[in-house]
């Protein structure tokens, strides 16, 4: 599977071409439901705006895409912007793009050339960082072994979510899919097999 990685931080783009004003955002998102309220406020923000662009993609695998035109001609604004995203292997990632219009047509050429600077020029301003795919584990053991397993928790890098204790403790954790089957033998042999250990989709 292909490196992606994920926004963990802002960028943002703003120039003048031909009089018409391009203001260009990326940021993280997790679902559709965010993108539609990132769009939302920018037309809060934004109500004189003739257009706000947009493109994004979402998922381990970025199986959810999606991107809006909003009134530009098909073809010139989405799809330059979800061209940058998927071309630089971003994923839960939105690019947004508000255009104030100047009164002089940029054709279907400059149209294409303005929203792919927009996007091309705030993803480059983004801070990114490798996206890291966690399954969720819990684990059920004594107390006497809770010191042996937060040890090896973090020494994997493993986020702790999650401890109940009562007769016995129960840990809900994450861990990278990459180090979960050498996780896994490490942590049975250090607790000689006596912990439940169950991951969850």
């Amino acid at each position: 599977m292909v490196a992606l990685y994920i926004p963990s931080g802002t960028g943002h783009a703003d120039f003048v071409k031909k009089k018409s004003r391009f203001i260009g955002e990326s940021r993280y998102v997790q679902s559709i439901e965010e993108v539609r309220f990132h769009v939302k406020r920018l037309r809060r923000v934004h109500p004189y705006a003739r257009h706000i662009v947009w493109a994004f993609v979402v998922g381990n695998d970025r199986n959810q895409q999606g991107l809006s035109d909003d009134g530009e001609p098909h073809g010139t604004a989405g799809r330059p912007i979800m061209d940058h995203i998927v071309g630089e292997r971003l994923t839960y990632t939105l690019v947004t793009v508000v255009r104030y219009f100047g009164g002089i047509k940029l054709g279907t050429g400059g149209l294409v050339s303005a929203y792919a600077r927009c996007a091309r020029e705030s993803i480059l301003s983004m801070p990114i960082e490798l996206l890291v795919i966690r399954l969720p584990v819990t684990m059920i053991f004594d107390y006497s072994l809770r010191k042996q397993v937060v040890y090896i928790i973090k020494k994997y890098e493993g986020i702790i979510k999650e401890e109940v204790f009562n007769m016995q403790i129960s840990l809900t954790c994450s861990i990278s899919e990459k180090k979960k089957h050498e996780f896994l033998q490490k942590i049975q042999e250090a607790c000689q097999g006596n912990i439940d250990i169950s991951f969850m989709h």
